[in-house]
């Protein structure tokens, strides 16, 4: 038994007072799960320390799962958030046998790449430069979209949720935007 709703870092599932938020994010992933749909406007919650942000996101991540969705957990701050969404999206895909599984893996060493290029300590494997680069926001939008179309076609979507946002490096921050 949890002692209080509001302990940071304490993941509860009474969220009191979010009853509006909840109602939205279940409406949203129900809309990517029955209409195969682009959230185009993310949600960014916004708080003082242990007022329930990361359980409400964990709800969010229950509610994508139970309507099918795959999803996908970063905790920003931890390492850089593009190289850790990349491989965090190449695990979701490394049991595929098909050729969006290699679009895929081509793409997250494209967006490696592109990271090497400003100097963020990322590089590539030998041999796998790729055939063109792209600057990392373009990246990892077609990572994204290659790896939702991917699940879209197996009749799942995709869900993507990032704690600790405010701890993103500049250049992962600017690629989501």
């Amino acid at each position: 038994m949890q002692r209080s709703p509001y302990t940071p870092g304490e993941v509860t599932t009474f969220l009191p007072g979010r009853e509006t938020h909840m109602r939205r994010l279940r409406s949203q992933m129900q809309h990517v799960a029955d209409e195969g749909a682009f959230i185009a406007r993310p949600r960014v919650y916004v708080g003082s320390r242990g007022v329930g942000k990361t359980s409400l996101l964990r709800y969010a991540q229950k509610v994508a799962r139970e309507r099918g969705l795959a999803t996908v957990w970063i905790t920003a701050g931890d390492a850089g958030l593009l190289p850790v969404l990349s491989a965090e999206l190449q695990r979701l895909t490394r049991t595929w046998h098909s050729s969006a599984a290699q679009e895929i893996a081509a793409l997250v060493r494209n967006l490696e790449f592109s990271l090497s290029i400003p100097g963020l300590g990322v590089s590539s494997g030998p041999g796998q430069r790729p055939t063109s680069v792209e600057a990392p926001g373009q990246a990892l939008e077609a990572l994204i979209g290659a790896t939702a179309s991917a699940l879209h076609k197996k009749g799942g979507g995709l869900a993507i949720f990032i704690d600790e946002l405010q701890a993103a490096d500049r250049i992962a921050l600017k690629a989501l935007a």
